[in-house]
């Protein structure tokens, strides 16, 4: 996954779970040579998988295209509720349709 290019809204598909993302938040990158940033997941599960540095969204996360999402992250609980409220429901309806048109195997259920 190019990580130079990731932003908000990006649909992802994370082979670990079989499942189609969403990114919520991107943040700045760690010091080192290559200095790019990383970014936060939640799934079409609706579990939130965590904050990826460039190098490991790079290795775990597929990049897919562009969702409806528009997301500010604040917190984790705004995050939730944000879940709750089905703020992300059509982006991850999107990421999935994505994933399963690029010939992934998206499961549907969640592990």
């Amino acid at each position: 996954m190019s990580a130079r290019s990731i932003q908000v809204g990006q649909a992802v598909y994370c082979q670990i779970y079989q499942l189609a993302g969403v990114v919520y938040d991107i943040f700045p990158a760690a010091a080192g040579r290559r200095r790019r940033p990383g970014c936060s997941v939640v799934l079409a599960s609706g579990q939130d998988i965590g904050c990826f540095t460039a190098t490991e969204a790079d290795q775990l996360l597929q990049p897919l295209g562009k969702t409806s999402l528009q997301f500010c992250f604040a917190g984790v609980t705004q995050l939730r509720a944000a879940i709750q409220e089905g703020c992300f429901t059509r982006a991850w309806q999107e990421a999935t349709f994505q994933a399963r048109a690029a010939g992934y195997t998206v499961s549907t259920s969640s592990t």
